[in-house]
């Protein structure tokens, strides 16, 4: 068949549905995790920036999004998560400083009927919640646990959310051991493990799980040298956080990262 330079050749239009990239509002936008959510989001052709809020924004800019960011202090994330759960808006929140108290309250949230959808994520670096897992593990096998975590001067919480939940973890998988001195000096103490805080100019981000037995001991260290170590982390989560999932506490009750994880 041959088609003259003037004949239209019928053609077939093919409808497609694309799925509309995820609206992402960001509180606490300007600060370091903010601008890093920004860049994760820039990057990402399944995502779209929806409101970049500071702190002369309104929380009532937050209604008319598909997810919450949240990287601010604690007392303004309390606020964000509650407008949230009115709103029934997916919030994953980074911010420090949530006590085992607000947590319980948070997870109390969740009925038979209404599962709001609050991510609370205390580090979102893949390699920093492979360690503590396996420093859960190690502990059990030793009398004694202790923690050490250094941040840069301007962090205000102490101990970080990280050592926290580190802490947890490892009182969930052994028995008390050696019973320290009750004394200041001795630690801020999570179960029955002590943390020990250190706030230095310019000082890493780093945490030092110490364990010990009569003649022997070992260190399990992790130490960031860039916020860029939480980019994938970060970015994972965002994909992963949906509505009806509920309450979860930590990366890996977010990201499946079974994968990673060969020790239990």
């Amino acid at each position: 068949m041959t088609f003259h330079m003037n004949q239209e050749v019928p053609s077939r239009r093919v409808h497609t549905r694309e799925r509309a990239p995820r609206r992402v509002s960001i509180v606490g936008a300007t600060g370091r995790m903010g601008r890093l959510t920004q860049a994760v989001i820039a990057q990402d052709h399944g995502l779209t920036p929806h409101q970049l809020l500071g702190s002369s924004s309104r929380i009532e800019d937050l209604d008319d999004t598909d997810l919450v960011v949240d990287f601010t202090h604690l007392a303004v994330s309390r606020r964000v998560v509650s407008r949230c759960l009115t709103q029934d808006i997916p919030v994953l929140v980074g911010t420090s400083g949530w006590t085992e108290d607000d947590l319980r309250e948070l997870a109390s949230q969740q009925t038979s009927t209404s599962r709001p959808t609050v991510c609370v994520v205390p580090n979102f670096s893949v390699g920093v919640v492979v360690l503590s897992r396996l420093a859960a593990t190690a502990a059990h096998f030793y009398d004694a646990a202790e923690i050490v975590e250094t941040h840069d001067i301007s962090k205000v919480d102490a101990p970080s959310g990280t050592a926290i939940r580190t802490a947890e973890m490892i009182s969930a998988r052994r028995q008390a051991g050696v019973t320290a001195v009750d004394a200041p000096a001795r630690g801020f103490r999570v179960g029955h493990v002590p943390v020990h805080s250190i706030r230095l100019p310019g000082g890493p981000d780093a945490q030092t799980v110490h364990l010990a037995s009569a003649y022997e001991s070992a260190e399990i260290a992790y130490r960031t040298t860039s916020v860029l170590a939480y980019r994938s982390g970060l970015r994972r989560a965002i994909h992963a956080v949906t509505p009806g999932m509920g309450f979860r506490m930590g990366l890996e009750e977010i990201v499946d990262l079974d994968a990673v994880f060969s020790i239990r």
